[in-house]
């Protein structure tokens, strides 16, 4: 990542020189290259500020509500969190939509073909290694995205069980055993990113617990012993705070890694977009 950083500012620095320099031959093949490379690098910074955008919601929009759960739960209260379902699905087909056309951008620049004029293929260079960091940061975002839409469709039997439905104790928790058997097999067979692995791996180690007390629970009942009901209970608290508790871990993980596309957008990257608009001006001005 160094080596990477260290050839983009190189070729910012170069940029500049070349900027200052001598006046290129004109020629309409590459004025229309350099056209090109200005409008597409304008046009990808006013989608990188959409994409910034959708960090900035998911990030303070996540953190509300862990705040309002927290608030909830001290209280004794239930806590409903408001369904943003479709407007996240909203914002994940503007991503990849904006990925669409970042892409179709690098593609572009990757094939411009050098014309022998340093400073007009510096600016090709410049132009192509730019495009593919834009296009790899939001292709991680995108993986970010579809990795929660398989989390939530993972978890759906058990975010959806209404446990108000059952006339009875031992119907209810041999369902909600099952549900939280299948929940966790599902959730097991997602390809987590490395960055959240070992937290997604505790959070999922909680529903063996969960089954286990579930399985408590329910000869509890059979055999009426309330010895068995009450310990049963007391150890669900203490898993359901756990669980909860990496549930929020990885929610945060997940924003950790919206922030780290961001930054990435918005560091030396950002820097090459300048850089490259400024040395488009000067070149189309000398032509």
């Amino acid at each position: 990542m160094r080596r990477i950083i260290a050839a983009a500012m190189a070729l910012c620095l170069l940029l500049a020189g070349c900027a200052a320099g001598g006046a290129p031959a004109s020629n309409s093949a590459e004025r229309a290259n350099i056209e090109g490379i200005r409008d597409r690098v304008a046009s990808a910074a006013q989608m990188i500020s959409r994409v910034n955008a959708i960090i900035d919601w998911q990030i303070e929009n996540s953190e509300k509500s862990i705040e309002e759960a927290d608030a909830a739960r001290q209280k004794g209260e239930a806590y409903v969190e408001e369904d943003r379902t479709e407007e996240i699905r909203q914002k994940q087909a503007e991503l990849e939509g904006c990925l669409e056309t970042v892409t179709a951008y690098a593609g572009w620049a990757s094939a411009l073909k050098g014309c022998g004029q340093e400073g007009i293929d510096l600016t090709y260079e410049a132009a192509a290694k730019y495009f593919s960091e834009v296009r790899g940061a939001l292709e991680d975002m995108a993986d970010i995205m579809a990795f929660y839409f398989a989390f939530r469709e993972a978890a759906e039997p058990l975010t959806s069980f209404d446990a108000a439905a059952y006339e009875t104790d031992m119907d209810r928790i041999y369902d909600l055993y099952y549900a939280v058997d299948g929940v966790s097999k599902g959730l097991a067979q997602l390809d987590c990113p490395e960055f959240m692995a070992q937290t997604f791996k505790l959070y999922i180690s909680r529903f063996e617990h969960f089954m286990a007390i579930l399985n408590e629970q329910y000869i509890g009942v059979q055999l009426n012993d309330p010895l068995r009901l009450s310990a049963g209970l007391y150890m669900l608290v203490r898993v359901e705070q756990e669980h909860y508790d990496y549930g929020v871990m990885l929610t945060r993980d997940f924003n950790l890694q919206y922030g780290k596309v961001g930054e990435r957008l918005g560091g030396w990257v950002g820097e090459l977009c300048t850089e490259l608009a400024e040395n488009c001006a000067a070149l189309l001005r000398a032509m």
